[in-house]
């Protein structure tokens, strides 16, 4: 549990929140990009900017991918969707 107290508080609302997507434990490599892509557009349908999704796919991607995807390419993702 000390992790989530790490979280960006955009991401702490989406997890406490209920909703339709499952987010997985583990995000292998073959899927990441889809996968953290797929988010980013949740976050940014419930409201959330740029910077913010930003913030919540570097935690997911350190925390969930294996192995975690360049910084440059999450923001990339982040981006991408705003």
């Amino acid at each position: 549990m000390d992790e989530i107290q790490d979280l960006p508080r955009a991401l702490e609302q989406l997890i406490l929140q209920p909703a339709p997507k499952v987010i997985p434990l583990r995000i292998p490599s073959a899927s990441r990009n889809n996968t953290l892509t797929s988010l980013a557009g949740l976050l940014r349908r419930q409201g959330l900017e740029e910077g913010g999704i930003g913030e919540a796919l570097e935690a997911l991607n350190k925390t969930l991918c294996y192995p975690p995807l360049e910084s440059q390419e999450v923001m990339t993702i982040a981006k991408s969707i705003c």
